[in-house]
């Protein structure tokens, strides 16, 4: 028996058996490399994320976010405009012509400290009611202009600017700059003192000043500009402090004030209570913040509270209408010179039914000309109009300091690294060692790049998709950060290893006869 053969079938089937089991413990040696590796990368990169977040607010940090968020704005700018708009924009730009036409007619130059003449203006809001009358109604009427008391000998012209805003602001709602000094700057809810407007009463006469208007409210145009000097974010409150002895007050900034004024379903009791600035009286605010566009708001203590990073999506394209660069619609957006405003609207009747109408300044000697993640050159007037934009429609920013988004990123990355790791170890065991040292450093450097294009693109499109970027530097650092670290260890060590047999190659070319010697 012990010589009889062992069949074909039993012995391929051993074969299959052995076999098998070769493959198993392969496999499984291989998964628990790779399990190791992605621990070892994902507790790297933690200690990476943790380091980082001690530095999550400075400059260098939060540009990468500035820039996302930038992207973000250029993005919408371009694609969202595009359709149909749910409210139109029509900006009446006090521009380089209609400022140089009006210096003129005073004998004044147009530069630094030329103030629009209040007959002017008298007259574009004029055009405004007579145009509007007996048609569909504005929604908004924002001026972001300066409205400060000239002097005793302009008081006819006051009261004949007065007269007509007020007439206005009984049709529609009307959104007028506050003139405010800042007292306390670089703080989060800046000390600033309020001074008297001509839309106050003052400048009105009696019989004007007795008959104030309901929807004439007034904001700060108090904008906040990042280190970069770029704008991208709007106070939403700002302390007051006014020129009686009074308690401070809060002034609304003026995007948030148009955008509820714009929404029609916010209840004015709440709406007073929330900007004081206006008229309100404190001991009948209901409690409960504002609703508008999927967000509330309500005055508060904390920081994060100060400030609403709003999204650019109203492109000015420096005055051409239809910029191609940005490709908006002309609905979307319409641009019209203030010194044409009256022959526009005998053109066109139409402009500005149920549209949204700023009326501001972009001449240079304004100083109102901001930069902006959409161009270098923004009227205040058209920041304010993107304001209303993005609080009415809830494109805002959010602040998001949760670590769900970044232990997503740390363990993809680390599962990239993981695999370059143990594939080019594995490959460099079944070459000659010049080779095997070549692959190690090739596939630590595939590791480093396709890290960074995969994290960084991971990390932009949940930039788009969700408007969020507060932390998306950290998110997408601290895993690219991690694993470049592992691949440059790879790396030098695979250099260190080469020299060394270099050198001893080297060492024993050098020395003739050696080998002889030991054969014997």
């Amino acid at each position: 028996m012990a010589g009889t053969p062992v069949p074909d079938s039993s012995t391929e089937d051993g074969t299959e058996v052995v076999s098998s089991g070769v493959r198993f413990a392969y496999w499984k040696g291989l998964i628990k490399a790779f399990a190791i590796e992605w621990a070892l990368l994902c507790v790297l990169a933690l200690i990476v994320a943790l380091l980082m977040n001690l530095f999550r607010h400075t400059d260098t940090v939060q540009s990468l976010d500035r820039g996302t968020s930038d992207l973000i704005m250029r993005r919408l700018a371009r694609e969202t405009l595009a359709g149909p708009a749910s409210n139109r924009f029509v900006f009446v730009d006090i521009g380089e012509a209609s400022c140089h036409l009006w210096a003129q007619k005073l004998n004044e130059p147009c530069s630094a400290g030329f103030s629009t003449p209040r007959g002017e203006l008298a007259d574009l809001v004029s055009s405004l009611l007579s145009a509007n009358s007996g048609r569909k109604a504005m929604r908004l009427v924002l001026l972001d202009i300066e409205l400060a008391p000239q002097p005793a000998g302009a008081n006819g012209a006051d009261q004949q600017l007065c007269g007509q805003v007020y007439m206005l602001a009984n049709r529609v709602p009307v959104v007028a700059v506050r003139p405010s000094i800042p007292e306390a700057v670089g703080t989060a809810k800046p000390i600033v003192r309020a001074y008297p407007s001509i839309l106050d009463g003052s400048a009105c006469g009696a019989a004007v000043a007795s008959h104030a208007p309901p929807n004439l409210w007034f904001g700060s145009p108090l904008l906040s500009p990042d280190t970069d000097n770029v704008i991208r974010s709007v106070y939403k409150w700002n302390m007051v402090q006014t020129i009686k002895p009074e308690p401070e007050q809060r002034l609304a900034g003026m995007g948030l004030l148009g955008a509820a004024l714009l929404d029609g379903r916010v209840d004015p009791g709440v709406l007073a209570c929330l900007f004081p600035a206006s008229h309100a009286k404190p001991e009948d605010c209901p409690k409960g913040g504002l609703t508008i566009g999927g967000h509330t708001y309500e005055p508060g203590t904390d920081e994060a509270d100060a400030k609403a990073r709003i999204v650019f999506s109203l492109p000015w394209g420096g005055g051409i209408p239809n910029a191609q660069s940005f490709g908006y619609a002309p609905y979307a957006l319409q641009i019209v010179e203030a010194a044409e405003l009256r022959q526009r609207l005998e053109e066109n009747p139409s402009l500005i039914d149920g549209a949204t109408v700023i009326i501001g300044g972009s001449y240079l000697a304004s100083g109102d000309v901001r930069s902006v993640p959409l161009e270098s050159r923004m009227p205040g007037a058209m920041i304010h109009a993107n304001a209303v934009r993005a609080f009415t429609e809830g494109l805002l920013v959010e602040e998001h300091d949760g670590w769900g988004w970044e232990l997503i990123l740390i363990g993809i990355a680390s599962v990239i690294g993981a695999v370059c790791h143990i594939a080019g170890h594995r490959l460099a065991g079944r070459v000659g060692k010049p080779l095997a040292h070549v692959l190690n450093i090739s596939f630590a450097m595939v590791s480093i790049v396709l890290t960074v294009i995969v994290i960084f693109s991971i990390g932009t499109w949940h930039a788009f998709s969700s408007l969020s970027q507060s932390g998306i530097a950290i998110g997408v650092l601290s895993p690219v950060l991690a694993v470049t670290i592992e691949g440059m260890s790879s790396v030098l060590h695979a250099i260190r290893e080469a020299i060394t047999e270099a050198l001893l190659w080297a060492r024993r070319s050098l020395a003739p006869g050696q080998g002889g010697h030991d054969g014997h």
